[in-house]
């Protein structure tokens, strides 16, 4: 199984984990961005390497911690939404609750229709 989507380390510790068939990133923070890299900005989490190109926004979504919820959230930043398993796509800023451990299918933790 690979590491990291994009340039994370090969660290196996962290705070959660992201995994799908072929990859896994774990949180070293308590907020990771995920999105594309460009010349100008990079993610924690390159998603361009899983499809989607131009669809995908350099700065897409983020997961963190909500300490007053004490749990993992999403908030949607790209203007394409997106969607995680088979949830339907959110909207635009509109955070949803994560309270298992995310996880990935298709090798698409997060991904454009």
């Amino acid at each position: 199984m690979a590491s990291a989507v994009g340039g994370g380390s090969d660290v196996e510790v962290g705070f959660a984990k992201l995994q799908g068939e072929d990859f896994e990133y774990y949180m070293q923070s308590y907020s990771i961005m995920l999105g594309r890299n460009s010349k100008k900005s990079t993610v924690d989490v390159d998603l361009s390497s899983l499809g989607g190109g131009m669809n995908i926004s350099r700065n897409h979504a983020r997961i963190f911690y909500d300490f007053t919820r004490r749990r993992f959230s999403l908030e949607v930043l790209g203007k394409n939404g997106c969607f995680v398993l088979s949830d339907p796509k959110r909207m635009r800023g509109e955070d949803k609750p994560r309270e298992q451990k995310p996880k990935a299918s298709d090798n698409k933790p997060v991904m454009n229709e």
